[in-house]
């Protein structure tokens, strides 16, 4: 984002208002500069204290403590013993464990070594209590480079789920370039003191599939460790090509998982996308979506969902999932067919039992040039991976557009539907799928202020509010049944939500941040905020991008969710 100068008093005179009637600014921060790139991600703890964290470009961390009154606690720097990389690395994840410490864990590569590492930090005291690698997998060479490259090996890679109500969690070690098909994946388990629980590889049922594919997980207490994962064979090395739907159980002590073949409805396994693998702790179900490419339709990429929903006594219901209802909004409003082609970023149990299923539109678009140079064409697709390309040139940008967000009860009927128009501009930025779902636990990165778009959801009851950054006179397209402005450029955009609590429908935009003037307009940075369900309240990093000082232009700002 741009930067431009101002006298700081004009930043200071400026408070954050008060929002609607369901969300209220409870306190705002002193003003600092905007984080631009990094990672970055605000914790809402148990004691009503919060910490920001921002692993910055330099391999160091910023850590701003705010006490239970919302007043800067302390501020300092962090210098972890082996450096954060941006490149090749990621944060997993960042929560408070036992005794009120702070846990992230975070992975990076040092001499083509991929490592996790996990760092333990007290707030009461500001000091580090652990910095230490976790586990590494095997060093990259060059010929498994040229494997990732040319010949669709996944990269080897960390994985790493929390249990917000316990702090347990559980990683897990992809170990793409190993030999043996029974030690490519190895799941460890710890308690909310960082202790270990369990650790074992996930076995190839009956040794019949050659290639297991890492899903996702699910950690449960300090009770077990779900985890899904997809088995399937190529030509050469036979078997099944259609592939298997596993779900394995990993409980403390043990030193293997306890299999369960999920059925899949109409479709092969073996070309299953991605996945959530979620617990829903008020009825003790399991909750595993899927995503898989099903073909092309008029040069768009299909793609289709199933839910299956594992009970306490391991009893397995599957379905698939439509946005028939969102699709009859989307058109009703819109007056044309295929108005919304989406698919299912993020599933959020809510505080009843119930639970949402999050949609959003991603449209790939490729612009072709010929060899000679000749006139641009494109084609558009839904969805993430490779379009059919003609010519030499190209150039594939990404557009994130509307959201669904499709409510069931806790036995999984249908309930609500709602259909938010929306459309940001990522440029040549593509994200994996189910992306937003990742953000979850591990914050934000800042990228050329994409951290800004997309959108984010908070479950109250049988409710919820779905939040995101537009512009105002988008409002005004939406009533007259026209297409909206796409975002690119961030800084004319602020901050909106969109109630949940009503009948199935359009709800209408309410402003977050209202100002008095275009140099007041806000920006939240949703996809790194932190709802804290028991204090019900919302702790998120506001940037007003029109400041004339952008080394003022930022606070953290503290909001009562109704």
């Amino acid at each position: 984002m741009k930067k431009i100068t101002l006298l700081l008093a004009a930043f200071l005179c400026v408070q954050v208002p008060k929002v609607a009637a369901q969300m209220n600014v409870v306190a705002e921060s002193e003003a600092f500069p905007e984080y631009q790139s990094g990672h970055l991600k605000v914790l809402s703890m148990k004691n009503k204290e919060t910490a920001l964290l921002h692993f910055n470009t330099k391999n160091d961390i910023d850590w701003k403590m705010y006490d239970s009154e919302h007043k800067l606690k302390f501020e300092k720097k962090i210098d972890p013993k082996t450096p954060y990389k941006m490149k090749g690395g990621k944060i997993m994840g960042i929560f408070e464990s036992a005794d009120g410490y702070i846990t992230a864990i975070y992975s990076s590569v040092h001499h083509r070594v991929p490592s996790l590492h996990r760092l333990v930090l007290d707030p009461a005291t500001g000091t580090v209590k652990q910095d230490e690698i976790i586990s590494t997998l095997k060093r990259v060479s060059f010929w498994d480079g040229y494997a990732m490259a040319f010949g669709g090996v996944p990269l080897p890679e960390f994985y790493m789920n929390l249990d917000e109500a316990t702090g347990c969690y559980a990683t897990a070690l992809y170990n793409t370039f190993e030999s043996d098909r029974n030690k490519r994946i190895q799941v460890i388990h710890y308690n909310n003191s960082n202790k270990e629980i369990a650790r074992a590889y996930y076995q190839s049922p009956k040794n019949g599939y050659k290639y297991l594919t890492f899903l996702d997980m699910a950690t449960i207490g300090s009770k077990e460790v779900v985890v899904s994962v997809t088995g399937r064979n190529t030509k050469i090395s036979g078997g099944d090509m259609s592939g298997v739907l596993l779900m394995g159980s990993l409980k403390p002590g043990a030193n293997a998982f306890n299999l369960q073949k999920i059925n899949y409805n109409n479709g092969r396994p073996s070309k299953i996308k991605a996945a959530l693998t979620r617990y829903n702790q008020h009825t003790g179900d399991i909750y595993l979506l899927t995503l898989e490419s099903a073909g092309q339709k008029k040069k768009m990429l299909q793609f289709r969902s199933q839910l299956s929903i594992v009970d306490k006594d391991w009893k397995i219901s599957s379905r698939m999932i439509t946005t028939k209802k969102i699709q009859e909004l989307a058109t009703k409003h819109y007056k044309t067919n295929n108005a919304f082609i989406a698919m299912p970023q993020s599933l959020s149990v809510n505080e009843d039992g119930s639970f949402s299923i999050l949609f959003e539109e991603q449209r790939i678009v490729t612009y072709v040039s010929s060899s000679g140079g000749g006139p641009v064409s494109f084609s558009g697709r839904a969805g993430g991976g490779t379009g059919v390309n003609y010519g030499v040139k190209k150039r594939t940008e990404c557009f994130i557009s509307d959201v669904g967000v499709q409510h069931y009860d806790n036995e999984g009927k249908e309930l609500n539907a709602y259909y938010i128009p929306k459309s940001h501009h990522l440029g040549t930025y593509i994200p994996k799928y189910m992306y937003r779902a990742k953000d979850q636990q591990s914050g934000v990165l800042l990228r050329q202020g994409f951290q800004f778009k997309s959108f984010a959801y908070v479950p109250t009851g049988t409710n919820g509010y779905v939040l995101f950054n537009d512009v105002e006179r988008n409002q005004k397209k939406v009533d007259k049944k026209r297409k909206v402005t796409t975002i690119q450029n961030i800084d004319d955009s602020e901050a909106f939500m969109f109630d949940l609590s009503g009948p199935s429908g359009m709800p209408a935009r309410q402003q977050v941040f209202p100002g008095d003037s275009r140099r007041a307009q806000s920006l939240g940075l949703f996809n790194g905020s932190d709802y804290n369900a028991a204090q019900k309240l919302m702790t998120v990093v506001v940037t007003q991008p029109r400041k004339k000082d952008a080394r003022t232009n930022t606070k953290v700002v503290w909001l009562s969710v109704q």
